[in-house]
This record gives C-alpha cells, structure tokens and sequence, in this order.
C-alpha cells in the first residue's frame, strides 16, 4: 500500500511539475508577443570543451533582441558559428535595439 501511494505522489509531482511548465509558457509566450522582447540563450553542452575554448569557464550566451524573427536569425546564426567553430565567437554582438543586423552579419550594441 505505501509503494501505491509512493507512486501515486511521484505521478502528482509530475503532474504538477507539466501544468506549472504549461501555465508559464501561457503567460510569457503571449507577454513576448506584445512587447516584441525576445531573449536568445545557448548553453554549452559539453563543458570540458568549453573549458578549453573559453577562460572564463562553462557560461551560457545571452542576447535579448527585438521581434522573433531577428530572435529566429540570431539562433541561425548561431548555429552556423558553432557548426563552423565547434563554439560561439567570444566577440559576437548582440542584434540592433530595432531588431536588424548590420551588413556585417552583426548587430550593434
């Protein structure tokens, strides 16, 4: 009977866990609609290769841009960098305040 209710908690928790995760998602998804402010993370996976390749140590990469389109190009590009580098470029900028990117490839500050 306590292996029942032991499972029955777990299943609850989990339950919880998904509806909390979900009633978030309903209230920020809407929020990043309206005020056109999208935030754009990469986390290192492996951070033994992160170590080598950044003094700083195991650190994610943060870039708030303007629009979700210039949210969406950012991650490609992002992409490419690490396909290409095996690692983000330490001197990437973030996307300009209106969303663009220079000619470069590269936002302005």
């Amino acid at each position: 009977m306590i292996v029942v209710a032991v499972i029955l908690l777990l299943g609850l928790g989990y339950l919880l866990n998904w509806l909390a995760a979900l009633l978030a998602t309903s209230v920020v998804w809407p929020y990043r609609a309206v005020s056109s402010r999208w935030p754009v993370v990469a986390y290192p996976l492996d951070s033994s290769l992160v170590a080598r390749d950044d003094q700083r140590g195991d650190r994610s990469h943060r870039r708030r841009v303007t629009g979700r389109a210039a949210a969406l190009a950012l991650t490609e590009r992002w992409v490419r960098d690490i396909e290409r580098q095996g690692h983000l470029e330490e001197g990437g900028r973030p996307a300009a305040p209106d969303g663009g990117a220079s000619a470069t490839g590269r936002g302005s500050r």
